[in-house]
């Protein structure tokens, strides 16, 4: 059947394979006639060669989202989130070869060693590369069922270090990182937007830092003011 109402979806969509090729999408329909239209439509145009969309690899498709989004704060996560992806799928693969057990595999995998957040948002990276190379009218296949992919969360709370807690875990760490990570911990910023903070982002005679991403700005400006005594860049030179 070509036609199908996906439950999450008030809308038909059409499916139907041509010469080997498999063509799918919203009918945008909410009426079965109408929509039973924009499938032949769509059918005619994919006998006529005018929707043919051109193959993309999984590492060309990295490469086109990270057009988009290499200048934003969090670029250095999804980078290495994108080439774990590459190098487990394959880069000379196309998208349209990925098949959901490939995901379902890849998924479990990092799950691992890693919590169900991290790669939940893992999962989300990847739905972002597939849809863009999707928008950017390339051949992506059928799109992945990404929401089957996610994983369960606990939903327990995160809790704060107590104050001995809060000693032992300065006492343990390398005297280098000590003040990265007061300051992290002090303004909340993320561990990329401590590790990437320059003097010049600095205001020492306000005792305030702030953060404003290179991506724009449509990204917002993020001020922290701190309490704690501020050594000058030349001292720190010294330490």
């Amino acid at each position: 059947m070509s036609l199908h109402k996906p439950k999450l979806s008030p809308y038909y969509h059409f499916s139907f394979t041509i010469k080997g090729a498999r063509f799918h999408g919203s009918t945008g329909c909410t009426s079965k006639a109408k929509a039973l239209a924009v499938e032949r439509r769509n059918r005619d145009e994919a006998i006529s060669g005018r929707d043919k969309r051109t193959p993309i690899t999984v590492n060309e498709a990295c490469g086109l989202y990270q057009t988009k989004v290499e200048r934003m704060p969090s670029w250095p996560t999804m980078r290495y989130m994108m080439q774990a992806l590459v190098k487990e799928l394959g880069q000379h693969r196309r998208l349209s070869d990925v098949m959901p057990v490939d995901l379902q595999r890849y998924f479990s995998g990092r799950s691992a060693e890693r919590s169900a957040a991290t790669v939940n948002r893992e999962i989300e990276n990847a739905r972002a590369v597939w849809r863009y190379a999707e928008k950017s009218r390339f051949d992506i296949g059928e799109m992945p069922d990404w929401r089957s992919l996610k994983l369960k969360e606990s939903r327990r709370p995160p809790r704060e270090l107590g104050d001995d807690e809060e000693l032992r875990l300065f006492s343990n760490l390398r005297a280098d990182i000590r003040d990265a990570v007061d300051f992290l911990l002090k303004s909340g910023w993320r561990r990329n937007e401590v590790l990437h903070l320059k003097w010049s982002d600095c205001d020492l005679s306000k005792r305030s830092a702030t953060d404003l991403p290179p991506a724009g700005p449509a990204v917002i400006t993020r001020v922290h003011r701190f309490d704690i005594r501020v050594a000058s860049p030349a001292q720190a030179r010294r330490t």
